[in-house]
């Protein structure tokens, strides 16, 4: 945010952290409390710079309580996503997320819902869930919380250590879909899955939430 006006091809290189894959990454401030002193409209100014740099944006909203800024994010966002574990405690909360949106104005009827750490025997359908919520379902993560933690505790996503386990391939219609109009190009390069497409979220253009 403070150096806003150095941005350039280097400063993208060398002051963002780049994943192997060549996706890069930034977080929040160490101290929270910095950010304090941004306005939701500099953040939105920084959305607006990155698009020079990168094909995509993904930009988490987790965990943010400025209802303004995030209604501004989705508003100026090509994809939004909902992500809701299956339970009443975070049905709960998405209808406080939705609600926020729309007394900022936002038509809600474009968020889509994923929900998280499905399973069938919970007895709540996915379809439920996007019913009480009143928005489309795009797609169910299965619950792997044992897979998803040996991997982490292991330093490795668990794409690359079980390329075929049942959440990452829920992944792959998403990883389509973010690909949009680069999925064709993706392919003649000789991306050989979905995943060869993240390759592809590296400085040069644009997408959002």
């Amino acid at each position: 945010m403070r150096n806003l006006r150095r941005f350039d091809q280097t400063f993208v290189h060398t002051a963002l952290s780049h994943h192997a894959s060549g996706l890069a990454l930034t977080t929040l401030p160490p101290n929270l409390a910095d950010m304090r002193e941004v306005s939701y409209s500099s953040s939105i100014g920084l959305l607006n710079r990155l698009r020079a740099f990168f094909d995509q944006q993904i930009v988490d909203l987790g965990g943010f309580t400025n209802s303004e800024f995030i209604a501004h994010v989705v508003q100026a966002a090509d994809e939004t996503w909902l992500l809701c574990d299956q339970g009443v405690a975070s049905i709960v909360s998405a209808v406080g997320v939705l609600d926020a949106l729309r007394e900022e104005g936002v038509d809600t009827a474009n968020v889509r819902l994923i929900v998280n750490k499905f399973d069938a025997d919970l007895g709540l359908a996915a379809a439920q869930i996007a019913q009480r919520l009143e928005i489309p379902l795009l797609a169910t993560l299965p619950d792997r919380r044992v897979a998803l933690g040996q991997a982490v505790n292991q330093g490795h996503l668990l794409a690359d250590a079980a390329a075929r386990d049942p959440y990452v391939r829920a992944l792959e219609p998403l990883i389509e879909r973010l690909g949009g109009a680069h999925r064709e190009s993706t392919h003649t390069r000789g991306g050989k899955s979905p995943f060869g497409a993240l390759k592809r979220l590296i400085p040069t253009t644009q997408k959002r939430s």
